[in-house]
């Protein structure tokens, strides 16, 4: 597994530097895939939530997952696996510290440019454009944001333990339909224990941001901030 995560680190680095628009454009697709499993995720978890709130979470835990089949599928980069290969070969020294530091972060960037992009297309969108105040999109994120900062790192760490099993175990699997599987029940725990994703909150919190921030009276851009910094952190 090792030589595996050298090389696609090694393949990695050389789009970066070689084709860093092609990079770029991958990482802006992560960030979309993740954006628009999350967003059919909080309207089904809504709809069934007026029957029963378990089932909302459920349904939710199921849908969003979706987001990280697509990325694995289509070969987007996402800053939260990035994590784990690009550590794992700089520590090995198979390629340098530098560009590691280089890759992750600008992957991040990307990540949130593709979130936030999506995010303003689905505002536009009818469905997204009249969402009440109570709804579950809106009662999530109050939630991530009312956090303490122990609850945070704790839910950033096991979130992308739980990412990193998931895409290394579709790694291992031959055929399609068990790596789908595979990650859809691992990431359902991450979701359904409502740990904290970066990029998936990218994507949530950009929905708050262009639907209705008002909504939320906590949802301020020195907590946005100061909650995506600790969750990275966590997550890495």
């Amino acid at each position: 597994m090792n030589n595996y995560i050298d090389d696609v680190a090694k393949k990695k680095e050389a789009l970066f530097r070689t084709e860093f628009i092609r990079y770029g454009v991958r990482s802006i697709f992560a960030g979309m895939y993740l954006t628009l499993g999350s967003a059919v995720a909080f309207i089904a978890a809504d709809h069934f939530s007026v029957i029963n709130p378990v089932l909302g979470r459920t349904l939710f835990a199921l849908l969003f997952p979706w987001g990280l089949v697509t990325i694995i599928m289509l070969n987007g980069e996402l800053a939260t696996s990035n994590m784990m290969f690009l550590t794992n070969a700089a520590y090995r020294k198979t390629i340098p510290v530098r560009s590691a530091i280089g890759i992750l972060l600008m992957c991040t960037l990307f990540n949130l440019i593709g979130s936030m992009v999506t995010a303003f297309m689905l505002s536009q969108t009818t469905l997204f454009s009249n969402l009440e105040a109570s709804h579950y999109l809106y009662t999530a994120v109050e939630t991530k944001l009312a956090k303490p900062y122990g609850s945070m790192l704790f839910d950033g760490m096991l979130a992308n333990i739980l990412v990193n099993i998931a895409i290394i175990g579709s790694v291992r699997m031959k055929e399609n339909s068990a790596k789908i599987m595979f990650v859809v029940a691992i990431i359902f725990i991450f979701c359904y224990f409502g740990f904290e994703h970066v990029i998936a909150n990218f994507g949530s919190f950009s929905l708050v941001l262009f639907t209705n921030p008002g909504a939320i009276g906590s949802f301020t851009f020195g907590n946005v901030i100061s909650h995506w910094l600790l969750v990275f952190m966590a997550n890495y």
